[in-house]
C-alpha cells in the first residue's frame, strides 16, 4: 500500500508575493546605495577642496611669519635704529612746531644764488637751540661767498660758521 502524504504547508500570501517584491526591493536598495555613494563623494570632494584651501592658507601664513621675522631683523639693525631715532627727533621737533624741516629747506633754497646748489641739509637739537648743518656746491668761490653773505644777513639764521671748505 502506498500512501502519498504531503507534509508541506501551503504558501502564505506574503510568501507568494515575496518573489514579486524582492527584485523591486533590491532595485530600490541599489538606488539608495548609489545615492549615498554620490552624496559621500560630493562631501569628500568638498572636504578635499577645503583641506587644500587650509593648507594654502597655512603656507601663506608661514611665509608671512618668515617675512615678518626677516623684517624685524632688518628693523633691529643699528643703522635702522639710528635712522628711527633721527626720524623720531625730527618728528618731535615738528610736533613742537619749533622747526619745520620743509620750511627750513625752503628758506635755505631761497637764499641760494643761481650758480649754487644745496648738497646736504641736516638739523640737530643742542642745548643752545637747533643747529643747521648744510653743504653747498657752487660754480666758483664768488657764488658760495654770495650765499654765505645772504645767509649771514638773513634774520632766520645767526652765528654762521664755515667748518670745511674744499676746491675742485
Amino acid at each position: 500500500m502506498k500512501l502519498d502524504l504531503n507534509l508541506a504547508q501551503p504558501e502564505s500570501r506574503v510568501e507568494r508575493s515575496l518573489f514579486l517584491w524582492a527584485p523591486l526591493f533590491i532595485a530600490l536598495t541599489l538606488l539608495l546605495l548609489i545615492r549615498i555613494l554620490a552624496v559621500a563623494e560630493h562631501g569628500f570632494t568638498a572636504y578635499r577642496r577645503v583641506h587644500q584651501s587650509v593648507l594654502r592658507y597655512e603656507a601663506e601664513t608661514g611665509e608671512m611669519r618668515s617675512q615678518a621675522v626677516r623684517a624685524n631683523a632688518l628693523l633691529g639693525q643699528a643703522a635702522t635704529v639710528k635712522l628711527y631715532q633721527q626720524i623720531n627727533f625730527l618728528n618731535a621737533l615738528i610736533r613742537q612746531k619749533k622747526v619745520s624741516l620743509s620750511a627750513l629747506t625752503l628758506k635755505v633754497t631761497r637764499l641760494l644764488p643761481d650758480q649754487t646748489r644745496l648738497d646736504e641739509l641736516s638739523l640737530a637739537e643742542t642745548g643752545d637751540g637747533p643747529v643747521v648743518e648744510l653743504s653747498v656746491e657752487g660754480d666758483g668761490n664768488e657764488a658760495v661767498y654770495d650765499f654765505l653773505n645772504r645767509l649771514e644777513s638773513s634774520p632766520d639764521f645767526d652765528a654762521v660758521t664755515v667748518t670745511n671748505q674744499s676746491f675742485a
